[in-house]
Order: structure tokens, then sequence, then C-alpha cells
């Protein structure tokens, strides 16, 4: 009996690792470290093998595994760098971000206990 993948329309992040072959292909490693070979057209093919070792977020149909849920293989249809930031710059952003929710809150570490406890 044949394994019926899952097919899922989705976007998954990574790095270029590879670009090519007699059909057009790019390897590409995605966050947790699985490689996965995917099909491109030859045109996107040519654009994404100038970001070959960065990170990017691709956009298509993947097919996964029914048994483990783990993408098996990926079709891209688009795709877009990402920008390679350190640790501390992602924090400071998201800080910007969730920073005026907390303005009103004196004692921040006491509030998420109340959270965590029900009290609130």
């Amino acid at each position: 009996m044949d394994t019926q993948y899952i097919k899922e329309i989705n976007e998954i992040s990574g790095k270029i690792i590879r670009v090519g072959g007699e059909t057009p292909k790019v390897r590409f490693e995605i966050t947790g470290g699985k490689v996965i070979s995917c099909k491109v057209k030859e045109e996107d093919a040519k654009t994404i093998g100038k970001n070959l070792y960065r990170k990017m977020i691709l956009s298509g149909t993947s097919c996964l595994n029914p048994n483990t849920l783990e993408i098996e293989s990926f079709e891209i249809e688009s795709f877009k760098e990402t920008k390679n930031k350190t640790r501390k710059e992602s924090w400071k952003r998201l800080t910007e971000i969730i920073s005026p929710y907390f303005k009103e809150i004196d004692d921040v570490d006491e509030y998420m206990l109340k959270i965590r406890r029900g009290d609130i």
C-alpha cells in the first residue's frame, strides 16, 4: 500500500545550501536542521542561487509524511530573503513591540506570576 502524503500550502524558513541540478532544485536547511529538496522553476532557481547560504522564507506546497508530519518535499511558489539580525537586535525590536502593553504595570515579574497562578 502506497503512503498517502498530506499536501499543505505553507511557508518555511531556513537557509539555502545548494541550488541547481539537471532539473531545477533547491536544497534548503529548515529551522531545526533538517535538509529538504525543493522543486523550483528555472528562473526562480537563478534568483535564489544569488542568495546561497542566506536565510530565506519559501512559500509553496509541501508534502508531509502522514506518520511523522515532517516535510518530505516542497515545491517553491514564491520566496523572500529574511533579515539576518543578531539576537540582540531581535530582542530590541520585540521589546519595542510589546513594551506599550506593560507601561501601566509597575512590577512585570509579579504581574506574570499572578497570571500563572490564575489571580488575574
